[in-house]
């Protein structure tokens, strides 16, 4: 038995589907939480098999997705928060593109960045069509010993 936690959609014009993403707890024992999704049809039926989105990197533990689906190039993008480096700098916001069918393009990437060195919880994304990028926005610890937590952001080209 596993949990499941922190849901989040978004719908596709271009195969009239949703990708529906969380916090998947099956490895837990092994790999810690990843972020797992699944396509569904407009109507509701599954497409497919769910499958696992945080990749191979990601070993410790994956927690509250969002995502956001950019029409132009038919591609998704999902980002969390992501402990992979906890030990040095806490959790990090990581992310991963998905063709419309759900296949990872490239790799994880941190959104985060360098200048974010402690602690970034709660990510979200939009796409922005007329700029041609998505926003992500999250909340970050790095001057919570002077002013308390701030809220940080990066786009990310299309």
């Amino acid at each position: 038995i596993y949990s499941e936690d922190s849901p989040a959609v978004t719908s596709n014009q271009a195969t009239d589907e949703y990708l529906v993403v969380w916090s998947d707890g099956r490895n837990n024992a092994t790999r810690g939480w990843d972020i797992y999704g699944q396509r569904r049809e407009a109507g509701g039926t599954r497409v497919g098999p769910n499958f696992r989105i945080s990749g191979p990197a990601g070993k410790a533990d994956e927690y509250e997705p969002a995502l956001a689906w950019d029409d132009a190039a038919e591609q998704y993008l999902v980002v969390w928060e992501d402990e992979r480096h906890f030990a040095t700098r806490g959790c990090d916001i990581y992310g991963q593109r998905l063709w419309a069918k759900g296949e990872l393009v490239g790799w994880n990437l941190r959104v985060s960045r360098r200048a974010a060195t402690f602690n970034e919880h709660s990510p979200a994304v939009a796409w922005n069509q007329s700029a041609h990028d998505y926003l992500v926005v999250w909340e970050d610890h790095r001057n919570a010993a002077t002013r308390g937590w701030d809220i940080y952001e990066q786009r990310l080209t299309g």
